[in-house]
């Protein structure tokens, strides 16, 4: 965030923690407020045979819910070679559309019913759940959700998701 965003020092750790709290995620807060994903070190990512296997292998339906934006998604996927392992592809621009992330505060980022519903949807927000539930048309009692945050985790629960 300084180098790429010219933001004090003394001021990302701030910064962060309120984006957080207020949108979900720091990027999406960053995206709120007018920044978008950056150049990432894409070139790391290299194409993953085994668990492209696996995943094809699955005789499920498989779908990503994720609060990065659709090129992010896309690149990551393309990167690794996982393009056509995926039925459908939930992210930021479809829970939130540009007049919605333009006219907004804050993002209801707080488990089940602690705050009341706002125009911007991200995990994890059980909005966002709610609104990827029924654009995805998945029966979350019968769906695994996989994550990396505990947060994200703990509202899956609450709306009915089995979680890893």
């Amino acid at each position: 965030m300084v180098k790429k965003l010219d933001i004090e020092e003394s001021k990302v750790l701030e910064m962060c923690v309120q984006l957080y709290k207020d949108y979900g995620t720091t990027m999406a807060g960053l995206r709120v407020i007018g920044f978008v994903h950056g150049r990432l070190p894409y070139e790391y990512l290299k194409p993953d045979p085994v668990l492209k296997s696996l995943l094809n292998s699955l005789p499920i339906r498989k779908v990503i819910f994720s609060n990065a934006n659709e090129a992010h998604v896309a690149e990551v996927l393309g990167r690794l070679g996982l393009g056509d392992c995926f039925d459908d592809v939930i992210c930021f621009e479809s829970l939130n559309s540009k007049t919605q992330t333009a006219n907004t505060s804050k993002c209801d980022n707080e488990p089940v019913g602690l705050l009341p519903k706002s125009l911007i949807a991200c995990k994890p927000s059980e909005n966002a759940f709610q609104q990827a539930f029924k654009m995805a048309n998945i029966n979350p009692h019968k769906t695994l959700f996989f994550d990396n945050s505990i947060h994200n985790i703990q509202t899956a629960k609450l709306t009915g998701l089995t979680t890893v």
